[in-house]
């Protein structure tokens, strides 16, 4: 038995170690970058650290592409940024995985899936024209070619038509496949004869045809929207689908198949009904429970809320679940008709509150950071943010140099127990956050310079328009920042 155990394990690491030997991914360096990116007429490079989770997860996704692309003639890479740290840097890398298209040369952020078949069809796409003529020959299979594909049916003498369905393909080239037909046999045959059409063919689902009149926005919004399932499943690599179309998503959480497909099955209805106005989409609670918590969506499965992402409001289903239809309904219309008030999470503000630096809750936040007679200093932390620790006693000292100011706040708000209201104006993408409040006119400025208590100073006197004290000036220079604080990558 062990003996056997023993030649399954050395034969197990001898098809390893012949799998990573025959990898189609190219490795670059410094030395073979210019060189590679230059020659290739379309390449793609992961720039991407070992210890990095999101690269683990890429990493075998991202073989298969490369071994499918390798057919086409289309190569990818991947640049170790612990080794490569000078050639990250000239690229601008600033997180774990960094993955960039590169046109002879030339490079651009990539903003596809992180899926094999999706990295596939998004490099392919880099390959060909952005708009492909059809034929009798090409028609059929040209249909199936992609997950979505877009086919214009436009009589040949339509030149204007024409002309916005090539700008549409030109400025959505990296998510669909277009095609056009102005052949009358085949026109006619689909059905298309009457006015200039668009449909949307799909894998997974029936054909969706436009026939409104041709506006450049309006069909470009009208194809981001329909490529997408009427009540579909949202994750990392789909976020950003949903994201784009810039309406409300409508989350509803699940814990298993069974509760996913009730919730898809009882709630569709409502999902066709808000097309358009709200994404209604299912989303695994045991992997992305996380993101319940921050929407104040209930961790009781199934669950339901909904977001708006343009100003972050949430607007949690409590005390219900997912599958009340009756109750999902009504929540979702006074989103819809604006009547819905937000959930606002917010800690008690400490008592009392007149130390150098404010404390601000959320509750409080207008009457503290949008107070019109006073120019404020937010800083929006976390607990266990490294850097939000290497600022806190400078953070402090500010607060005590400016606390007999009339018109000066240094304030500071656990971004972790409260939320920004709509009416801050802002949403929290890390920590710390620092935004200055001027005074009268509330305007908004962010500060994204030195950390140190000269720089906050002179931060302070630039947007005030007043000169720093001199006095405050002549101060000591700020300690080191701690392990936590230095440079870093962070995961995307």
């Amino acid at each position: 038995m062990v003996k056997t155990s023993f030649v399954f394990a050395a034969a197990a690491t001898a098809f390893l170690t012949l799998v990573q030997a025959k990898s189609d991914v190219v490795d670059l360096s410094a030395s073979t970058f210019d060189s590679h990116i230059k020659k290739e007429e379309v390449t793609l490079v992961e720039f991407f650290a070992p210890w990095c989770g999101h690269c683990k997860a890429l990493a075998p996704e991202y073989e298969i592409a490369a071994t499918t692309l390798k057919k086409d003639n289309i190569k990818i890479a991947k640049v170790d940024c612990t080794v490569e740290q000078d050639l990250c840097s000239s690229q601008n890398v600033q997180g774990y995985p960094t993955l960039k298209v590169f046109r002879s040369g030339s490079p651009a952020d990539y903003s596809g899936p992180r899926k094999a078949d999706g990295i596939v069809s998004y490099m392919l796409k880099q390959t060909q024209p952005p708009l492909t003529n059809l034929d009798a020959k090409t028609y059929s299979d040209f249909k199936t070619s992609d997950k979505v594909v877009a086919i214009a049916y436009i009589p040949a003498k339509d030149k204007d038509s024409q002309k916005i369905f090539e700008q549409v393909a030109n400025q959505l080239r990296d998510e669909y496949t277009f095609g056009l037909v102005t052949d009358k046999k085949i026109i006619a045959a689909e059905g298309h004869q009457d006015t200039p059409s668009i449909a949307i063919y799909k894998q997974s689902d029936n054909e969706v045809v436009f026939s409104d009149a041709f506006d450049l926005t309006e069909i470009s919004q009208w194809v981001k929207l329909n490529s997408l399932p009427t009540f579909g499943e949202i994750d990392g690599n789909t976020f950003s689908s949903y994201a784009d179309l810039g309406l409300p998503i409508a989350y509803s959480f699940y814990e298993n198949e069974e509760q996913a497909e009730e919730v898809e099955r009882v709630l569709k209805p409502l999902a066709e009904k808000y097309k358009g106005k709200i994404s209604f989409v299912k989303i695994d609670g045991s992997k992305y429970g996380q993101h319940a918590q921050n929407l104040a969506i209930p961790q009781e499965y199934p669950s339901f809320g909904i977001q708006n992402l343009e100003d972050g409001s949430k607007f949690p289903l409590l005390n219900k679940k997912a599958t009340d239809v009756e109750a999902v309904d009504e929540l979702t219309a006074s989103v819809t008709d604006g009547t819905a008030q937000p959930h606002i999470k917010s800690a008690v503000a400490p008592q009392p509150n007149d130390g150098p630096v404010k404390v601000v809750v959320a509750t409080e936040f207008s009457d503290v950071v949008l107070d019109p007679k006073k120019n404020v200093f937010l800083e929006v932390y976390a607990p266990w943010c490294g850097h939000c620790k290497t600022l806190a006693p400078i953070w402090e000292e500010l607060g005590e140099l400016y606390a007999d100011s009339d018109d000066m706040v240094i304030a500071k708000m656990d971004g972790t127990e409260n939320d920004v209201p709509p009416e801050g104006g802002f949403q929290i993408s890390g920590f710390p956050t620092l935004k200055f409040f001027k005074a009268d006119t509330n305007e908004m400025i962010d500060f994204n310079g030195d950390r140190s208590l000269e720089g906050l100073q002179a931060f302070i006197a630039e947007v005030t328009g007043e000169k720093a004290d001199e006095e405050l000036e002549q101060t000591e220079e700020a300690a080191p920042a701690d392990e936590d604080a230095k440079e870093q990558h962070d995961e995307l």
